[in-house]
């Protein structure tokens, strides 16, 4: 069969354009001579080029000059794979080993397990399968053991002369099998780590999947776009975890000078997933706007490697990854050098169509492979220079050595901030705008509308931002709830704390607004838990929908201000009779989100079943306070703050939590959750992740959130030698926990908690952070106190130390704890305060209340303050062994220490925080700025 010549204009960039045959030809090429090749190398392409032509090859000569003359263990483990996954192939290795006949047979397809030999990792085998899958005759699954990541000894190698797919499986999964997506190879094609396993031993074990495809599509891929982000996996195994961390902080610190939008997940493996070698490494790909993929890796040696020394820290090999990655962007194209053998054989055995694609700098395994084409297909190449300036320039110009700057590849990045024109000083972009805001006709249904969280949170909330016409146009508030009640009784009761602040512009106007917020808001009573009462509230709902302003777009918005046991069967019924079909809807869901790691994951689970992410707003109201919300501008939008947020600098930081009442009236219901759930494992926790969280990209909400659900993976689960557990007993005419009739004689339920947890990172390692939280404590106070380590003593004795108190309630304020010489003739040093108190510094702002600010954000569409799935799964794995040891589900149950109604809690309590390095200043609690600091000495 005669093939139109095929021809290459090669430059900087090249373009790639193929007359293609069609499949027939792979039939019509099989002859009965054998193509004879020296040398062992280009032997797996050789072998897939001839499965794939049906021609036999016979290779000589292999190695016969070395001490160990012949193929490797390795390459014979290939063979005899080749020979597994295949049909009626044979194969005939010489007694020396240094020549084979291979006759190619068909394929079937089908499941197959191989063990890859611990020579070379499964990406080695992999390159031999990945382009024979798709054509198999059905659908191709094989299970394959060995090691998942080629030894780093690779790694220093250029570009150009590296093995191709002998890396690691990372690379494989997110670049690879993406480029056969460009050929129609979709539906069914994954590779899934099962367990990792490092060099030399392995242990590893992955599943590659393919379909059968019955004709691959022709490729158009001239356009390479603009470099828009940067992702990738830092993985470990049988290593300390901050390893991963380790990685993903150096290679961030090179590629963030070029492009903010990176982000960059830890993998650690421990235990029986984790293989039978220790071993880490980073993988990094690169995406542009129409969707060109460049990737690098780089992983780390055995002991026994060549390996640079500088290259075998976590540092080393990421910053190598990253530079590779650099060198790799630079080549240009739209197909990275490591793939543009891959991407030139499926273009050969495509559609008889003119196929295109933009390539960089040939490497000289492509140009090799370009041979092989024409000896299996007798397809002929042509090869001339690109006309420049026809797809563009990039240079690159060495800053130093080991270093390059991309002057034009780079700079073609999506403008992912807005004009700084369009920003007053000092605004942050992200954080000032929203993405899907309902600014028009929306209805917002409060399910659980008789209850007390709606009467004394949510109503408030929405009255608030009525005031300000903060609320979408033309929207109606509709109350539903099981209690029947007609629409006066209704107003009384959302309106019960209602009341005009003193002082206030807003307070002119109040009963003028009161009255209009209730001539928008209605009721109407049913059941939670069958479809009639939800097919009434969709009768109102669309009775107001045709009276406001008629628009095609109804928005529906659902607060669901319910007990959980109600959650999952209230989310389906509104999905099932209530969703709108032509506008936008979202669902709003309070704490608590389960028990524990299992019931929340159950929840979460069925929420999903009927609502998207997307959807979903589950709302810890501590996101929505002023505090919480300044820290990340208080972190990183003060460098000398930023610099010394860790472990060099800081000795312990409190998280706590005091409220001065009980339990009184709600014993029963507190019993069954305890402090802890109550409070510790979302309040503080989320308080936790925003004080300890990593850069993001930018404020916006995946960014923010992908950077706390980072750190709380760092964290282990709490160790019962950590806790400290009370519960208040009876003091003067307060009443103790247990005096309460709904509260069982025997209850554990902890009133008061005092925890640490540890964060395994390299910012945080070896940090406590001691979170504290009780009732029926001396005070009202939620504060985070920062205690840095002492100053190094010469010339100072016993000299305070610094602290840095963020309170969050009441009355918000930000006092940095320092040390000053007294004035006169003295040389004292004495502590004194930086001091900024909102409502002294900020005098006319208008602090929002935290469910005010949360709504608002959820009509934004801003997800910023609200808990992610994932997080919450994170979340409760730190507090589930915990949970479990005081319900009992592990042994004995712990004795909770009482303390009097009024007290600051149990009276070990000053020694458990002195035990992980706090040190008091006088009393223990935060002594309130002074006017005059002399006078009081």
């Amino acid at each position: 069969m005669k093939l139109n010549a095929r021809s290459f204009t090669v430059s900087i960039n090249t373009i790639a354009q193929l007359r293609l045959p069609s499949p027939s030809f792979l039939m019509s090429a099989i002859k009965s001579d054998i193509l004879r090749f020296q040398s062992h190398r280009h032997l797996r392409q050789r072998l897939t080029l001839s499965i794939l032509s049906g021609r036999s090859i016979r290779v000589d000569r292999i190695r016969p000059e070395d001490v160990q003359v012949g193929l490797r263990d390795y390459e014979v483990n290939l063979l005899r794979m080749v020979e597994k996954v295949t049909n009626g192939s044979t194969i005939e290795i010489s007694v020396t080993g240094t020549s084979f006949l291979f006759h190619p047979g068909l394929l079937p397809g089908g499941s197959y397990t191989h063990t890859c030999h611990v020579g070379r990792s499964v990406g080695y085998y992999l390159e031999v399968l990945i382009p024979l899958a798709p054509f198999c005759k059905k659908a191709f699954d094989i299970l394959l053991n060995g090691v998942t990541g080629e030894e780093g000894r690779d790694m220093t190698v250029s570009i150009a002369n590296r093995d191709i797919l002998s890396g690691e499986v990372d690379m494989i999964r997110t670049v690879t099998l993406p480029h056969l997506h460009l050929f129609g190879v979709t539906d069914g094609l994954e590779l899934q780590i099962k367990k990792r396993g490092a060099a030399p031993l392995g242990g590893g074990q992955i599943i590659f999947k393919c379909p059968v495809i019955r004709q691959l599509k022709s490729l158009q891929f001239v356009e390479k776009g603009k470099i828009k982000k940067i992702r990738g996996v830092a993985y470990s195994t049988r290593v300390s975890p901050q390893f991963a961390n380790r990685m993903v902080e150096a290679a961030r610190s090179v590629l963030n000078r070029y492009i903010p939008d990176i982000y960059l997940y830890t993998d650690v493996y421990k235990g029986l997933e984790s293989g039978k070698s220790p071993g880490y490494g980073i993988t990094l790909v690169s995406q542009s706007t129409t969707s060109a993929l460049h990737s690098a890796e780089c992983l780390s040696s055995s002991p026994s490697s060549s390996s640079p020394q500088t290259q075998q820290t976590p540092e080393g090999i990421a910053l190598h990854a990253a530079r590779l990655l650099l060198e790799e962007i630079r080549r240009g194209g739209c197909v990275d050098g490591k793939h543009q053998w891959l991407v030139l054989l499926l273009m050969v055995l495509g559609k008889e169509d003119v196929g295109r694609c933009l390539m960089g700098d040939l490497t000289p395994h492509s140009i090799h492979f370009l041979r092989d084409l024409l000896t299996f297909f007798g397809v002929k190449f042509k090869i001339s220079p690109m006309p420049r300036g026809e797809v563009g320039d990039d240079s690159v110009r060495a800053l130093r050595t080991g270093e390059v700057v991309l002057s034009s590849y780079l700079s073609y990045l999506d403008p992912i901030m807005p004009p700084k024109s369009h920003l007053k000083r000092g605004s942050v972009p992200s954080m000032e705008t929203s993405g899907d805001a309902l600014t028009e006709e929306t209805v917002v249904v409060v399910l659980g509308a008789s209850g007390d969280l709606a009467k004394r949170k949510t109503f408030p909330a929405l009255f608030a931002l009525y005031q300000q016409e903060l609320l979408p146009k033309d929207v109606h508030i509709v109350g539903y709830a099981r209690t029947k009640m007609d629409d006066e009784e209704f107003h009384k009761r959302e309106t019960e704390f209602l009341k005009p602040k003193k002082g206030e512009e807003l307070e002119k106007h109040f009963d003028e607004k009161l009255k209009s917020f209730k001539e928008i808001s209605s009721y109407i009573s049913g059941p939670y838990d069958e479809d009639s009462g939800f097919q009434n509230l969709l009768k109102r709902i669309e009775e107001l929908e045709k009276k406001r302003s008629g628009g095609v777009k109804r928005n529906r918005v659902f607060y669901m201000a319910l007990p959980p046991s109600v959650f999952t069967v209230v989310a389906k019924g509104l999905k099932k009779n209530c969703y709108s079909k032509d506008g936008t809807n979202r669902l709003i869901i309070e704490k608590p989100f389960g028990k524990d790691l299992e019931s929340c994951r159950e929840m979460m689970s069925a929420l999903k079943n009927e609502w998207t992410e997307n959807e979903t707003y589950r709302i810890d109201h501590y996101l929505g306070k002023e505090m919480i919300k300044n820290m990340l501008v208080l972190r990183f939008g003060n460098v000398f703050l930023d610099a010394s947020f860790n472990k060099n600098y800081i000795s312990n930081v409190q998280i706590n939590f005091k409220e001065p009442f009980g339990t009184e009236g709600r014993g029963g219901y507190f019993d069954e959750f305890g402090i802890i759930r109550d409070v510790c494992q979302n309040h503080l926790m989320q308080t936790l992740s925003v004080l300890t969280m990593e850069r993001p990209v930018s404020f916006s909400a995946e960014d923010v959130r992908d950077e706390k659900v980072k750190v709380l993976r760092c964290i282990p689960p709490i160790k019962r030698e950590d806790v400290l557990l009370g519960q208040y007993a009876a003091s003067g005419d307060k009443p103790g926990y247990k005096d309460d009739d709904t509260v069982p004689k025997d209850s554990v339920s902890p009133t008061f908690a005092a925890m640490v947890l540890w964060i395994d990172n390299p910012r945080w390692e070896g940090v406590p952070f001691i979170m504290k939280a009780g009732k029926a404590l001396n005070e009202s106070k939620v504060e985070v106190r920062i205690q840095y380590k002492d100053a190094v003593q010469g010339i100072f004795n016993d000299i305070s130390r610094n602290e840095l108190v963020l309170r969050i309630q009441p009355s918000e304020a930000i006092w940095m704890k320092m040390n000053s010489k007294l004035p006169g003739f003295t040389t004292r040093a004495v502590p004194v305060e930086l001091d900024m108190t909102y409502q002294q510094r900020f005098t006319e702002a208008k602090i929002p209340q935290a469910y005010e600010a949360l709504i608002l954000d959820a009509f934004k569409g801003d997800h910023s303050n609200f808990v992610r799935d994932d997080e919450l799964d994170v979340a409760w794995k730190i507090f589930t062994p915990i949970l479990h040891w005081i319900d009992g589900k592990s042994g004995d149950k712990p004795k909770p220490e009482e303390y009097p109604y009024g007290s600051r809690g149990p009276k070990n309590v000053d020694q458990f925080t002195s035990k992980y390095g706090y040190t008091q200043s006088g009393n223990e609690d935060y002594q309130w700025p002074q006017t005059n600091v002399a006078a009081s000495l």
